[in-house]
């Protein structure tokens, strides 16, 4: 850290992750207990390759979706209606180089591209709002970004994915809205720290 004098008593995420090569770069507050200000630091999390859904795993996890996420009036509707579309925002994900420049270039905007894509158009029979959520926790997860658990998660996750569904403007506008969305309610899992969210989620009620 620049400045050894500041007590490092707080970690919180206020930029983006981009992914330089294989290094990933955080921006990170580091608050100063004494006078309660917030010094922006600049800290080098390691050295890692991204990690990446692939079409099966999205699948899974669509089933995994609606048992999670209980939709009342539908029942055990599963399978692919579009698969062309889960391979192809899945590649976009992963390689999102067009002429040179990447389209997009941190986690968290290949995120909610990801969720974006996935909860707006109908590639799957039934879920695609609570596949493309749980996808994106997933990916989020993979690459060290935790959603934060509190009470009421639950529907506001799935308040956010049909939001995101109805979204009318264009997809340049729908992906910054979800970024900064993502943005403000993650934490960087700097500890590993076991990752239960999944199980909370299933747990948890939406009144």
């Amino acid at each position: 850290m620049k400045n050894k004098n500041i007590p490092f008593t707080g970690i919180d995420i206020i930029d983006d992750i981009k992914n330089n090569g294989t290094i990933n770069y955080y921006s990170l507050n580091i608050v100063d207990d004494v006078e309660k200000s917030i010094v922006r630091e600049k800290y080098l999390y390691g050295l890692t390759n991204l990690i990446y859904l692939d079409v099966d795993e999205v699948i899974n996890l669509n089933s995994r979706a609606q048992e999670i996420f209980v939709e009342k009036g539908t029942y055990g509707v599963e399978g692919v209606s579009d698969l062309n579309h889960v391979r192809y925002t899945l590649d976009m994900v992963k390689d999102s180089i067009s002429f040179g420049s990447d389209q997009l270039p941190t986690i968290a905007t290949k995120a909610a591209y990801l969720w974006h894509k996935i909860a707006k158009f109908q590639a799957f029979k039934n879920g695609n709002k609570r596949t493309a959520m749980l996808s994106t926790l997933v990916f989020l997860h993979s690459n060290g970004y935790d959603f934060q658990y509190k009470n009421g998660l639950k529907k506001e996750l799935i308040d956010m994915s049909q939001r995101i569904a109805q979204y009318s403007e264009s997809d340049d506008s729908a992906i910054k809205f979800i970024r900064n969305y993502i943005l403000k309610n993650i934490k960087l899992n700097i500890n590993n720290e076991e990752w239960d969210m999944l199980e909370k989620l299933g747990n948890s009620k939406v009144e």
